[in-house]
């Protein structure tokens, strides 16, 4: 029961976080965002972004062109579902499934 209480909790919070994103392009100008270039440097970059159930993890990697000649994601996901051996240990086959709806997978992020 705690489980459910705690993804009404992230549910409702959800909401009040779409409300404020909302409201703020509703007073954002139109102007088009501009993307970050890759260093004319040979060198590396890693940095993070807002993905769907959290964090991706973005690795640039550039040869000094103006475009990176390697890309590495990592989706929260893949790290969320190698907790899954550890939290089912010792528990019922049939609590598998709440175990892996509480982990907030996003399975085609996982099957890359």
């Amino acid at each position: 029961m705690d489980r459910y209480e705690v993804r009404m909790e992230e549910m409702a919070q959800c909401l009040r976080i779409i409300e404020q994103a909302l409201d703020a392009c509703r007073r954002a100008s139109t102007s088009a965002p501009t993307c970050p270039s890759v260093s004319s440097r040979r060198r590396g970059k890693y940095t993070c972004r807002g993905g769907s159930p959290g964090q991706d993890r973005v690795y640039l990697l550039s040869d000094g062109g103006p475009k990176p000649y390697r890309v590495k994601l990592r989706a929260p996901g893949f790290s969320n579902l190698s907790l899954f051996a550890e939290l089912a240990q010792g528990t019922l086959l049939a609590d598998a499934v709440s175990i892996l709806g509480s982990l907030d997978l996003v399975i085609p992020e996982i099957d890359r």
